[in-house]
Formats: structure tokens, C-alpha cells, sequence
């Protein structure tokens, strides 16, 4: 669900009542919630595979509707006494309604939980207790019943987009409305799966295994494996290998907040068919649902942004993931300006491929769908609904060259995403001044970056990556007044505590008495300042000056020069916020060039680092990342 906030040890248990030792884990963190919400999330987090896991889904412990209803059922009371001088430790006593909420925690054991509270106030509910049903679950499966079911919402194909790896979709996915937990699972098959009962459930809902895990969604075949398969949810969709399969119906009992078909029209895009290509000139038949929303192409730039959908572009690697003349061309163009990304590149060069288009033949629906209109109509009704006509035009496009559109042919996949109208292409002037602007804003910075300056020789970087635990430690001295700054690596902020002592003398002491204790924590060194410097230029190819609290290029060389991220490399006065091995999923926050050297260290040479840098992406302002591949 996130980071970890606290670290939970079983104390005791006795049939219904457990108490846990809760310590707070997170620097942003200064509490403890003596609530039922974070009770339930943090024993439903204990263990994936328990007898409460089987009851409440990670979707249930998020939806407050949810929770406000049956969390008073499954926990009946909780009470927090705190053990130390602040309020970041104590005894939390939990008693549940059914010992087997309590029957995957044993005494002794500990786990780190990002539970955390999600209400106040909660409905009185009867007891819950475990449902102990011995029948087998039917493995007859009436389709027709299941696919008229209650408790599904249609999704049309349009929302996933390219699905070339799918065999042919049908018009309209059934996926679950609500959390996992109100469904049971019906004609389950494991092991060898049956290729006919496959073939029925395709584009139907599921429920999936993998890894002891379940997953819901709507069920696709790939093209090109026989083990292998496609989950589609409201989200977006996904493959691998399954160990069971089985399709869902909805159960009598608890139900949560249900989903809104307001996403799923969020989701669903304009397609877009090719009629007739004939030399420079496109035809295509355009298809847009029924909700009311406007025809998404409002100048070159919207075209040359449908154009170049299918070649896929690549924000780390600033280029395109197809190879075909528009796509070599689009790339020679956005690095030559440095636009960062598609969304800018389009309207700088779009009259250099699109000569002109026209949209012709738009026809409207009988009736527009809202969301509020099809939430109200039972799947059935819903699904009879979105399959009315949806309104088509055709859009005719003439380029300026027939090699930019070589790669489209009839089973392409184009669409064009709600409300995503670019700018305007950029006249020649614009563009030529827009061109100036970067060259001088790089000459800037270049005049503006300063001779590295070593820092005081009193700084010392710890560091701790133990289990769960990945925090930092920065110690300074300057003169009789010595500071700490400590936290978790991926914080952007670290706490921070200052001791002014009556001289210098006592100052080194007290800073060297606390690094040792650091120390004996388990904490260790990181290279120095000198060392640092020689590994990051060694291995990453870049010096730095990090007096004003963040690592900001000095001097630039091999291997940074050919980061994938900038054409023409790093240049003096870039700065170096977070860090990231491409194989890690959150970032490293950065104070400090000790900080960047020891992730460098960690890794091996070839391996790629991912560094967010202060360059910006046009008007969004966000911050661009660049890849280096370490010597």
C-alpha cells in the first residue's frame, strides 16, 4: 500500500484478543492510531495467504464505505497504551469477533505494516465470523447466467488501447464491480486448463492465481502463447503465467463502494480505422463514444499525434519503440530541441508532416450516455446501452511526404485519448526563437556554475539498509555548534537536530560519540568526500559541488555524455535530486555526493542508474530523468 510506518511484534494472544508491541518506523510519522481501520489493515497485511486474506481484500481495507460498514464486525474493540517518552511507541490490544482473524500471528513474530487510519467513525455490526461452508464450489458453469450476472460493469475494448498481443478482443469486457471479496469463484480449473472453456471466457470476468495470489479482471488469450495469458481490469491490463482460473459470481453478503462507469469513460479512447491510403493521402473512419465529448482533432499537431501513437514513443530513451521513417525523423527532431517530450514535440514540427487534413460525416448518438445513466441500469441494460451506435466521422489526412505514413496500414491500431487537444503548431519564428531561448539559458547556466567547494572536513555519511530499513544519517560540525539530519533515504526532507555545546572541543566529542553509537546500530560509513568524488567521476562520468544541499554538476565526461536521456550530455549547473537503479522501484533522495556514491558503489559496471535532474519538461515543469550506464 506504500511505505512502511510502523514495525508491529506479536506480544501475546489468547483466542480473541491479541496485543502488539507498535513502534513508529517513518520519519513523518509521529503517532499512533488507536483505531479499528489501522487494526484490520496492519493483521490483514500480516499475511497474504491467512483465513482473514480469504474475507477482506487490500481494496476493502482502502474503500471507506467499506470499512465505515464491516470493520466494527471483524474488530470488536481496540485499546493503545504508550510505553515510552513520546508517542511513537506503545501496546496495542486488539480483540477480533472469530479467532481465525487472529490465526496466522503467532507471539514472537514481528512485520512491518504501512497500515494507517482511514475513518473516524464506524457503523455498529454484528459479529463476523468465519464462514465454514465444506461444500466444493460448483465446477458446472452456466456462461450464459455469469455473463447476465449482477455485479459487473462492461468495459468497451477501446479503453485498453494497443492490444496487438490479445487475440481479437471482444466489443465489450465484463470485469468486477466491487472488491474480490463479494465474488466466489465458479469452474475453477488448475493444472491443465480446458482450451474450449478458455475460449468462452474470453473477455468474461476471472479470477486469477499466480503466486498463491488472486487477481480479478477479465480474462484475454494472447496470440502467440498457449501458457500464458492476458488480465484486463479497469486500470489497464497485464500477462503471465496463472495457476488457476475461474470465473466469478456475485455472493450474498458484503458489499463495498461499486465501481462508477464515470472511470470507465475516463478510460475509453477514439479509434481510428484506415479506409483508403493512397500516396500522401489517409482516409480513415473515426468511432467515439457516445458520452458526449468533442471531436479530439483540432489541428496538425492532434493528427501527427495520432500518426505517431503506434510507434510508441519512449520517454527514457527519447525516441520511438518502432522503427519507421516518421519515427526516425520525430526523433531527429526532438533532440535536436531538447523538447523532452511528445506532448512538445508535436506542435513544434507538425506542419513539416502534416500538409492538412479534413473531418467530414460527423454523425451524433440518439441518446448521450452518461455515467450517472448507465450506473443506474443493471449490467444487462448497461451493456445493451454502450453497444447502441456510437457516433463516426471521417477524418482525411494529406502529409508532406508518403514515407511519414509507410507504417500505418488496415490492422494498425490508432486512437486519440478524451480532451487530449495539443497546442497549435508553433510557427516558424516561434519555433526559431523558442530554439535561441534554450541555447542561451544553457550558456547561463554554464556561466553560472561555480569551482567545486570542498565541505568541512567535520561531515560524516551513515547509512542503514536492514530489512526494511533504508534510512540515512548526516553529521556536521562547525566549530562548538554539531548537527544531525536523519530519515529514511527516499524522503525528500529529513529531520534534523542541532547541539550547541560550549566549545569546539566538546563539540568533537559529542559528534564522535554519536557516530560510533550510529555505528554499533549497525549504520555504516559512507565513502568520503574525496572518495566520492573519485568513484562518481571514475563510474559515472560527472564531478559535483554539493554546498548549496544538492549534488550540482561541475564537469562532465564519459559515460554521462551519452546518458540516453540528453543528446548532447549533462552540462554544467545541472543538479541531481534523486537516484534510482533501474532495478528499484521508489528513489534515493540526494543531499549529498556521499549519498550518490554509495548507491553507485552497490552496483555493477553495465548496470544502469536513473538520476532526476533539475532540466525541465516544456510548461509541465517536471523534472526529467536521465539514464547512465556505469563503467
Amino acid at each position: 500500500m506504500g511505505s512502511d510506518l510502523y514495525r508491529v511484534k506479536v506480544v501475546s494472544k489468547k483466542t480473541t484478543t491479541a496485543v502488539f508491541d507498535v513502534k513508529v518506523i517513518h520519519p513523518d510519522i509521529s503517532t499512533i492510531p488507536e483505531d479499528r481501520s489501522f487494526a484490520l489493515m496492519f493483521l490483514r497485511e500480516a499475511a497474504d495467504d491467512s483465513l482473514l486474506a480469504r474475507e477482506v481484500t487490500t481494496d476493502d481495507m482502502t474503500d471507506k464505505a467499506w470499512l465505515k460498514k464491516y470493520a466494527s464486525g471483524f474488530i470488536q474493540s481496540v485499546g493503545l497504551t504508550l510505553t515510552g517518552k513520546s508517542a511513537k511507541r506503545g501496546r496495542f490490544t486488539v480483540t477480533v469477533s472469530d479467532p481465525a482473524w487472529l490465526d496466522h500471528v503467532e507471539p514472537g513474530e514481528s512485520f512491518d505494516t504501512a497500515a494507517f487510519n482511514r475513518l473516524d467513525k464506524y457503523d455498529k455490526h454484528p459479529p463476523i465470523l468465519l464462514t465454514k461452508d465444506t461444500a466444493k464450489p460448483p465446477t458446472e458453469v452456466d456462461d450464459a447466467a455469469l455473463d447476465a450476472g449482477d455485479g459487473f460493469i462492461w468495459i468497451p475494448r477501446e479503453a485498453y488501447g494497443d492490444v496487438r498481443m490479445v487475440k481479437q478482443l471482444p466489443p465489450f469486457m465484463q470485469v468486477p464491480a466491487y472488491s474480490l471479496s463479494a465474488y466466489e469463484v465458479v469452474g475453477e480449473m488448475t493444472g491443465k486448463f480446458n482450451p474450449k472453456r478458455l475460449q468462452a471466457w474470453h473477455g468474461k470476468a476471472v479470477r486469477v492465481m499466480t503466486s498463491r495470489r488472486p487477481q480479478e479482471g477479465a480474462l484475454g488469450l494472447l496470440k502467440d502463447s498457449a501458457d500464458k495469458f492476458a488480465l484486463l481490469t479497469l486500470s489497464g491490463w497485464g500477462w503471465s503465467k496463472y495457476e488457476a482460473i475461474g470465473r466469478l459470481r456475485l455472493k450474498p453478503g458484503r458489499r463495498g463502494t461499486k465501481t462508477s462507469y464515470a472511470e470507465v469513460l475516463e478510460r475509453v479512447l477514439t479509434s481510428a480505422t484506415l479506409v483508403k491510403k493512397k500516396g500522401d493521402t489517409l482516409e480513415l473512419t473515426c468511432r467515439m463514444p457516445p458520452d458526449g465529448r468533442k471531436v479530439p482533432f483540432a489541428s496538425e499537431s492532434d493528427v501527427l499525434a495520432l500518426l505517431a501513437g503506434p510507434l510508441g514513443f519512449d520517454f527514457f530513451k527519447q525516441g520511438f519503440k518502432t522503427k519507421a521513417p516518421l519515427s526516425d525523423a520525430l526523433t531527429r527532431d526532438l533532440r535536436e530541441q531538447e523538447l523532452g517530450d511528445a506532448e512538445y514535440l508535436y506542435p513544434a514540427v507538425a506542419r513539416a508532416y502534416v500538409a492538412s487534413f479534413t473531418i467530414e460525416g460527423t454523425t451524433k448518438p440518439k441518446k448521450k450516455l452518461t455515467a450517472e445513466a448507465l450506473d443506474a441500469l443493471t449490467p444487462p441494460a448497461a451493456l445493451a446501452a454502450l453497444s447502441a451506435p456510437w457516433p463516426t466521422f471521417t477524418l482525411r489526412i494529406k502529409v508532406t511526404d508518403p514515407k511519414w505514413i509507410a507504417h500505418v496500414d488496415d490492422e494498425l491500431p490508432m486512437f486519440a485519448e478524451k480532451d487530449a487537444v495539443l497546442a497549435k503548431p508553433a510557427t516558424l519564428a516561434k519555433l526559431a526563437a523558442a530554439k535561441e531561448a534554450v541555447k542561451e539559458k544553457a550558456a547561463e547556466a554554464k556561466a553560472k556554475a561555480k569551482a567545486p567547494s570542498k565541505p568541512a572536513p567535520k561531515r560524516v555519511i551513515l547509512w542503514l539498509k536492514k530489512g526494511t530499513s533504508d534510512k540515512v544519517w548526516i553529521a556536521s560540525q562547525d566549530g562548538a555548534t554539531w548537527k544531525a539530519q536523519y530519515g529514511r533515504r527516499i524522503t525528500p526532507n529529513l529531520e534534523e537536530k542541532v547541539y550547541e555545546l560550549a566549545s569546539e572541543e566538546k563539540a568533537s566529542a559529542a559528534f564522535a560519540k554519536a557516530v560510533e553509537a550510529k555505528k554499533r546500530d549497525g549504520y555504516r560509513v559512507a565513502p568520503s568526500y574525496d572518495a566520492a568524488a573519485e568513484v562518481l567521476w571514475k563510474r559515472l562520468g560527472l564531478a559535483f559541488d554539493d554546498s548549496s544541499g544538492v549534488p550540482a554538476v561541475t564537469k562532465v565526461g564519459p559515460p554521462a555524455t551519452a546518458a540516453t536521456h540528453f543528446e548532447n550530455g549533462f552540462k554544467a549547473g545541472d543538479t541531481i535530486y534523486a537516484v534510482r537503479p533501474r532495478k528499484m522501484v521508489g528513489t534515493y533522495r540526494l543531499r549529498t555526493i556521499e549519498e550518490l556514491a554509495v548507491v553507485v558503489e552497490s552496483l555493477r559496471a553495465g548496470e544502469d542508474v536513473l538520476l532526476e535532474t533539475s532540466r525541465k519538461l516544456g510548461k509541465s515543469g517536471m523534472m526529467t530523468t536521465a539514464c547512465v550506464t556505469l563503467r
